[in-house]
Parts: structure tokens; C-alpha cells; sequence
């Protein structure tokens, strides 16, 4: 895990309740582990500051790389057409 706000620091949810950084870290750390998620990185920003930001895993498995805030990722969609239209 790397990146993140002070420890103990809040979070408002768009809810209105809030959530301490320390309990949001432990949450996500054990929903990764349970998922077998091998990368993963978590930012939050109330309104347009930034106030979580998060590592969590390895950026490269074989080598267990430590995936960084900063580690570029690569994401693509591709939607195949539907014959069931």
C-alpha cells in the first residue's frame, strides 16, 4: 500500500456521513485480498480536493513490482456488436 492522507484523517461520503482514512484503507485492503485483486489504486476527492489517494498490491505479479499511485495503467473497452437486437 502507498499514497494516502494522514492517518486518522476524515472522509464525508456523498451521503453526508463520514468515514475515518485508517478504516477505509483496512476495508479496501481486505476486500482486494478476499477478491484475489493482484492491483488496485483508490482516490477520493471531496469536491475538488483530493483526500485519499492509495496503492494497494503489485503493479507487476511475477515480479511483485509494488503498485504505486503514479504507475500508469492501461484500460480498454471493447463492445463486440449484439446479433440480439
Amino acid at each position: 500500500m502507498e499514497g494516502a492522507r494522514s492517518s486518522g484523517a476524515t472522509i464525508t461520503r456523498l451521503d453526508g456521513t463520514s468515514i475515518d482514512t485508517t478504516a477505509l484503507t483496512q476495508r479496501i485492503d481486505a476486500l482486494t485480498r478476499a477478491a484475489k485483486v493482484h492491483g488496485l489504486t483508490v482516490t477520493v476527492f471531496n469536491g475538488a480536493e483530493k483526500v485519499y489517494s492509495r496503492a494497494f498490491g503489485v503493479a507487476n505479479l511475477p515480479a511483485g513490482k509494488p503498485l504505486r499511485t503514479d504507475t500508469e495503467i492501461y484500460g480498454a473497452y471493447d463492445r463486440a456488436p449484439s446479433a440480439a437486437r
